[in-house]
């Protein structure tokens, strides 16, 4: 019992007092929602993998090829003024941020389509 308790709570914090960081200075400083919701439409386009003979090209070339267009598209993310927004609304703007975030994790840290031989099976 006591560990969903402590599980909610942490969810609670990372949802709540992360911020983000802004390492890439804002480009735009838009504060229309609907900027938010064709970001997003741009970056789910983006994330699906580029195709070579047939599979998901996960190659090294081709990350590192893409590495700038995802960058463009963090930065507009984070050039998102969200202040006066509703709460559902910034949650969706957290949300787009959390998928980056795991977009740059991936590329950066795990990489599994370099030490995982089965990676390309399992996708």
């Amino acid at each position: 019992m006591k560990r969903p308790i402590i599980l909610l709570s942490f969810l609670v914090i990372v949802l709540f007092g992360c911020q983000p960081s802004r390492d890439t200075p804002p480009t735009q400083g838009s504060n229309d929602y609907r900027d938010l919701v064709s970001l997003f439409k741009e970056w789910r386009e983006f994330e699906k993998p580029p195709m070579l003979d047939g599979a998901p090209d996960y190659t090294t070339e081709t990350f590192a090829r893409r590495w700038t267009g995802f960058q463009s598209l963090q930065s507009e993310l984070l050039a998102i003024d969200t202040a006066g927004w509703p709460v559902n609304q910034k949650v969706d703007w957290m949300i787009v941020w959390a998928e980056m975030n795991g977009y740059e994790f991936n590329h950066s840290i795990l990489q599994p389509w370099v030490r995982d031989p089965a990676f390309y099976k399992s996708v």
